[in-house]
């Protein structure tokens, strides 16, 4: 029997002690040895010279520029399909993997139908669900399944899902040839939404819940203060102004634009005193109406 080739896709900028130690978590992977591909996005720390001591066994590609989530994963991705993969993983830098994670997904593209699976993604440390598949919610933003709940009985079992986090999804490189890679123009944020918006068109996609991985991505629990993160914000409302245009219908897309409009003067009054906020928010309108996507470099140099 051949076994498939898997190839891991790492992102990593200004984060080379998470990335090493994502790939010690890794390299106990079982069931399958895939091949693990490390995209340095134009870090300004050291972290090329600590990747490349610690990580002599990863293909290390380095990015002449920072191009966010999509472009940085894109060039991994190409990478991958040059070199015949037969499946893609993208996978955060932040994360750690369950041993049997990726041969869990793999059991799950049996069905030829499904083009995607990802893992139940819990918080760090804990056993509370980051998330477990998404849906489109009524007003078109993507809504994960669960998300700050412990683990359960009602978690254990498959799912199918039109939408799943991108911290984790493994690819049939088929799919990636036939509905094209994240688009560029997101830069980060939103990126994989639009991506499964084109997957769903032509293949399941499917959780699987005896997968397990660990994400850092903040609190595992509410905090009773939350510190806006203004470059999310920004990325977020410029970029979710974007999804709507290419994954909802124009009339749809015009009520709620008008909608989110109204939300967000409603918050700025909310957030009266703080400049940055109103600053960010002004900036993603400005854009997204002036078709300005990729990186805003603008936004790099106010929030430095």
């Amino acid at each position: 029997m051949i076994k498939p080739l898997v190839y891991i896709i790492v992102l990593n900028y200004n984060g080379y002690s998470d990335t090493i130690e994502c790939i010690k978590s890794i390299r106990n992977i079982e069931g399958v040895i895939p091949q693990v591909v490390i995209v340095d996005n134009k870090s300004i720390d050291n972290s090329l010279k600590y990747l490349r001591e610690e990580c002599r066994d990863c293909t290390i590609i380095e990015n002449e520029d920072n191009l966010g989530f999509a472009g940085g994963n894109n060039v991994g991705i190409k990478y991958a399909l040059e070199n015949n993969a037969d499946f893609i993983l993208i996978l955060n830098n932040d994360t750690i993997v369950d041993s049997k994670f990726l041969l869990e997904l793999l059991i799950g593209m049996e069905e030829k139908e499904v083009g995607v699976t990802a893992p139940k993604v819990y918080f760090h440390g804990t056993n509370i669900i980051n998330s477990f598949g998404a849906t489109k919610g009524k007003l078109e933003g993507v809504k994960n399944f669960a998300e700050n709940i412990a683990d359960s009985e009602e978690f254990n079992r498959d799912k199918y899902v039109t939408h799943v986090m991108g911290c984790c999804m493994l690819v049939r490189s088929e799919v990636f040839r036939n509905v094209g890679l994240f688009d560029d123009e997101f830069f980060m944020y939103l990126e994989e939404s639009d991506l499964c918006e084109r997957v769903v068109k032509y293949y399941k996609i499917k959780v699987l819940y005896k997968s397990k991985i660990w994400h850092k991505c903040g609190a595992s629990t509410k905090k009773a203060t939350i510190k806006i993160n203004y470059f999310a914000r920004y990325y977020t409302r410029r970029n979710f102004l974007l999804y709507l245009d290419k994954n909802t219908t124009a009339s749809k897309a015009l009520l709620i634009k008008g909608i989110t409009l109204i939300k967000d003067i409603a918050y700025c009054f909310k957030y009266l005193q703080d400049k940055k906020y109103r600053m960010v928010i002004k900036e993603a309108w400005k854009d997204y109406i002036s078709k300005n996507f990729y990186r805003s470099e603008k936004i790099q140099e106010l929030l430095k």
